[in-house]
């Protein structure tokens, strides 16, 4: 009985406070934030990084094969992503080198899948550019290495042309020299450039399995090398470097290793293993030195593997791409009904598990055609009884596994027959357990009942209603409608569960709702839908289930809500979950629809002012306002205890003013960057905002409400402990008037 009147007590008091109930300002046009990245800690993701160079700035820029410029700190920490794929100014097509300019501080890329020289200052700004696709003076087939004398002449190698250009700063042609063949001055297509301390052109020779020197009006000074993998042989040399004594770096990409050369090519070393749980250099491409040290472009690992001089491996950076936990490559995701998330890995041949936090639980999977084994795995889906479909795209089948991993069945072989495939490259399941496989090759639609017994199919190739080009992604709304990535056609499908055509929408473009090479789809509880927009755009469009936009978010990076060439996509509840596949990540994205929490944490008086003081706190935004309101008046702004709301966590203190002896009913609210915010106390449903009330005492007018409640506590447990000794005491006298009448 003492515990239960105590409780009462307390709860009776602690009814002066009340816990803010949070609406929801959010809306259909707000994009999400990122609530998780999985792996947590991202290292700078490297995707098929082709060509390195350090700016003035101290920076290291990359470039990726993939169509990116990446800039990074000398420790390879992320700093900022330029261009995209494409033919637009400052956009790239297979960029292989990259060289920096000392007389200009420009940075030079060689754009060969655009044949172009584009030029850009180190913030990324695009400057100007040259080049066109031929044979004349500043065209080019195939253009490959470059690099830049004191002078800021530009060197370029001319891969089919068997040539080299130069030219002034400015793009202006100067001269070229070579012609096919194999004598000396003679080339056969020409990949990588260096110039030396001694200001000589070395050009690696892909065609001849050597190196060439030249001065630098190209002028025959010694060649080099052959065909083999003996030392100072060569199988595709791609890349060469010199060092401040003049020694030759040579990186080949035939035979997985770095050679080191003399001035005069004589050999010195050779290396390809790093001494790394990655093991070995796979294919290196470009290469740069820096402080002693040399720094290899790793296309295989997608890494930048760093050695000493002499070959002794120093570092890695780049992603965790072979490790548990990590990607390389990753394509899909799904999440079961207990928010675990399951991801396919193209690259690895395997499929991770991770806790709905995004801790690792567990990997499956080899490369293979075996039970269990996968061919390049392309996407995963659940059926309805909580079972993993993996569509594993180069065995032309669909494996089943519970949840753990356990291989269940399969079915599907190669071929265009009735329940055969080409590619499979996406699956969806119905509300009836029915399973729909997109076919990358066969351009078309299978659907299967939930043990993988052929239905029906439609769609063949082409661009008009119910023809694929390249059908990527797939998924199926509440009403058991379909929505399909017709990538090729750059547009969205939408059919009925029998394959029946209802509309479309799309184009190719950079607007709303057009799209550069879509590549997944998800529809959410409400049958919005939410497509992977890839290439130049980097994003993910929102639109309603009848091709409505409403929503697009994204870009280019390697920040949050930033992406490079994402595939995945799916969600659960209000969050969104995104394979970052060129990033080698998973991002979890979520709609923060609350407003922040608020905790009053004292009041007091000071030369006659009245201030009241607090916290606000969000989970996903910065808190942008605190306000109070007292006895239905105005809304009053409070202000930050460290002088401006932009933090998560923000204490702040609000003035009341002057106030005279009484009990004021305050209510208090906050806004996100969101422009979350908790209700309205003017309008019904007050008691969703903070209330507070505060008491000015006639005494001393400066008692804080704590302190009133504090003793009130005491007070009132002195009341209890007195009438229970009271009760104790009756007790014992009645207890003794029994035992007298006995």
């Amino acid at each position: 009985m003492k515990i239960i009147k105590r409780l009462i007590l307390l709860l009776s008091l602690s009814s002066l406070f009340l816990t803010p109930a949070k609406t929801n300002a959010w809306t259909e046009t707000d994009e999400p934030v990122v609530e998780n990245i999985i792996p947590s800690v991202h290292s700078t993701s490297l995707p098929y990084s082709w060509g390195i160079t350090k700016g003035s700035d101290g920076n290291y820029y990359t470039v990726s094969y993939s169509g990116y410029l990446f800039k990074t700190t000398s420790n390879f920490n992320y700093l900022d992503t330029y261009g995209s794929y494409g033919s637009q100014d400052g956009m790239f097509r297979e960029p292989y080198a990259i060289a920096f300019s000392e007389y200009n501080d420009f940075i030079y890329v060689s754009d060969s899948g655009n044949q172009r020289i584009q030029v850009f200052d180190m913030g990324g700004n695009f400057q100007f550019k040259w080049g066109t696709s031929g044979s004349g003076d500043g065209q080019f087939n195939g253009l490959r290495g470059i690099t830049v004398d004191q002078n800021g002449n530009v060197y370029v190698a001319d891969r089919y042309n068997n040539r080299i250009q130069k030219f002034d700063d400015e793009g202006n042609f100067l001269a070229k020299w070579g012609t096919s063949g194999t004598g000396d001055g003679q080339l056969s297509q020409p990949y990588g450039l260096n110039i030396d301390k001694d200001s000589r052109l070395i050009v690696t020779e892909v065609g001849n399995d050597r190196i060439h020197i030249f001065d630098l009006d190209g002028n025959f000074i010694a060649r080099f090398g052959s065909l083999g993998s003996g030392d100072g042989q060569f199988n595709n040399p791609y890349s060469v470097v010199s060092d401040n004594v003049g020694n030759i770096y040579v990186s080949e990409n035939g035979n997985s290793r770095v050679q080191k050369f003399d001035s005069s090519g004589s050999f010195i070393t050779k290396w390809n293993a790093t001494g790394d749980d990655f093991g070995f250099i796979n294919a290196p491409t470009g290469m740069m030195i820096d402080n002693g040290h040399i720094f290899v472009c790793e296309q295989g690992y997608k890494l930048i593997l760093e050695f000493d001089l002499n070959g002794n491996f120093i570092k890695r950076y780049g992603s965790l791409s072979k490790s548990v936990g990590g990607f390389d490559f990753n394509t899909s995701v799904a999440v079961d009904s207990a928010g675990y998330i399951y991801s396919a890995e193209h690259n690895n041949y395997r499929v991770q598990k991770f806790s709905p936090a995004g801790e690792f639980i567990k990997t499956w999977g080899e490369y293979g055609s075996g039970n269990g084994q996968f061919n390049y795995p392309r996407s995963v889906s659940l059926d309805l009884l909580g079972n993993l479909l993996v569509a594993d795209f180069s065995n032309h089948r669909i494996q089943k596994f519970n949840n753990n991993g356990d291989f269940l069945s399969s079915f599907g072989t190669y071929g265009t027959g009735d329940g055969q495939f080409r590619q499979p490259i996406d699956m969806a399941v119905d509300s009836d357990g029915n399973i729909y496989v997109v076919e990358f090759q066969n351009r078309r639609i299978q659907k299967f009942d939930s043990e993988g017994n052929f239905i029906l199919k439609w769609g063949a190739s082409g661009s008009g209603d119910g023809q694929f080009v390249y059908p990527y992604g797939i998924d199926v709304d509440s009403q058991n409608n379909l929505y399909i990535v017709d990538s090729g056609n750059y547009r969205i499908q939408k059919f009925d569960s029998s394959g029946n055509f209802l509309s479309k929408w799309g184009g190719y473009g950079t607007g709303d709702g057009q799209f550069d090479s879509p590549s997944d789809v998800y529809t959410d509880s409400s049958d919005n839908v939410y497509i992977i927009d890839r290439r130049s755009n980097n994003r993910i469009q929102k639109f309603t289930s009848n091709g409505e936009y409403i929503l697009g978010w994204g870009g280019t990076g390697q920040l949050g809500n930033e992406f490079l060439d994402a595939i995945g996509i799916s969600g659960f509840d209000n969050k969104i979950i995104v394979a970052d596949s060129n990033n080698n990540r998973i991002q979890v994205l979520v709609f923060d629809k609350t407003a922040p929490a608020i905790t009053v944490n004292d009041n007091y008086q000071e030369n006659g002012i009245s201030y009241l003081t607090g916290t606000a706190t969000d989970d996903y935004t910065p808190v942008l306002l605190v306000q109070y309101q007292m006895e239905d008046g105005e809304w009053v702004n409070c202000e930050a205890v460290d002088g401006a709301f932009d933090e998560l966590e923000e204490e702040f203190i609000c003035t009341l003013g002057e106030l005279p002896v009484g009990d004021y009913q305050i209510f208090l609210r906050s806004t996100d960057s969101r422009t979350n915010t908790n209700g309205d106390a003017t309008v019904e449903g007050n008691g969703e905002l903070v209330e507070y009330t505060y008491s000015l005492l006639p005494e001393t007018g400066s008692f804080t409400l704590v302190f009133q409640i504090t003793t009130l506590l005491f007070m009132l447990g002195k009341i209890i402990r007195s009438v229970e000794r009271c009760t104790d005491i009756k007790d014992q006298n009645v207890e003794k008037d029994h035992k007298a009448a006995e």
